[in-house]
């Protein structure tokens, strides 16, 4: 009888051993293909030549990968089809999301908080009334990046009192705002706080023209979504962001591009 249990404690460690390695196997032969989107906007994701070059997106997720020892591939996959590529398989991992922005996101496996993000309102400075909450927005245009979701406006949206007009991303409503093509619009603080520190004008500075309203449309963690056949599990994953952030690697990408 000891026999007979030792060997089966011997052959569960195989089994063990050997499922281990076949994961880790599978691991290293696989690409982890990750999607960035157009409206990731530098500091996000800077492209040269239709390829992703740097940014935040690209520094975190490199050294992700270096530390799982697997080879990752950067698509940029539209707004409205990146959950369709997620849950067919044709994409492993959304880069930057939240479980509230996916419509079945009980579907996908979630990566840990990796920073926080608070989606802002810009209008003109010649906009004199100071918007504090949703209430005082009823009426305006309000520029939006096409295929997001604002949970927070979703009703003003719906009703009509707040009036949506997309565009596909931040620099297309800094350009309509310019043009009082809109009243305003909301983004991201990082993507904001980028853009008016990098862009460019005639005659005058953006701070000159543009203004953040106090009102914070809403704050959320940044996460990223992985679909259930990605080479790299949601714990696996993980354990590699927590290294990085206690080693201090995530910080000093985020402080990097002024996050």
């Amino acid at each position: 009888m000891r026999k007979i249990l030792k060997l089966i404690r011997k052959l569960t460690i195989v089994f063990l051993l050997l499922t281990s390695f076949s994961s880790f196997n599978y691991a290293q032969n696989k690409t982890f293909i990750v999607s960035y989107g157009a409206n990731d906007a530098p500091p996000y994701a800077i492209v040269k030549k239709d390829k992703l070059f740097a940014g935040i997106i690209k520094d975190i997720f490199d050294a992700i990968v270096k530390d799982l020892d697997i080879k990752v591939k950067y698509v940029q996959t539209p707004r409205k089809r990146a959950e369709i590529y997620l849950a067919s398989g044709k994409i492993n991992a959304i880069a930057i999301s939240n479980p509230q922005w996916l419509h079945q996101s009980n579907m996908y496996q979630w990566s840990d908080a990796i920073f926080v993000e608070k989606d802002l309102l810009v209008t003109l400075i010649k906009h004199q009334k100071k918007i504090t909450k949703i209430a005082e927005m009823t009426n305006m245009i309000i520029g939006t990046t096409r295929g997001y979701k604002y949970p927070t406006l979703t009703k003003a949206f719906s009703d009509k009192r707040i009036l949506r007009s997309d565009a596909t991303n931040i620099a297309a409503n800094f350009a309509r705002l310019k043009l009082a093509r809109i009243d305003g619009f909301i983004d991201s603080n990082i993507l904001i706080k980028h853009h008016l520190t990098n862009l460019t004008l005639q005659h005058d500075t953006p701070k000159k023209i543009f203004q953040i309203e106090p009102i914070i449309i809403s704050e959320h963690f940044i996460h990223t979504a992985l679909s259930s056949n990605s080479p790299v599990s949601a714990s696996q994953f993980n354990n590699a962001l927590h290294k990085l952030k206690k080693n201090g690697t995530i910080h000093a990408i985020l402080k990097k591009y002024g996050v």
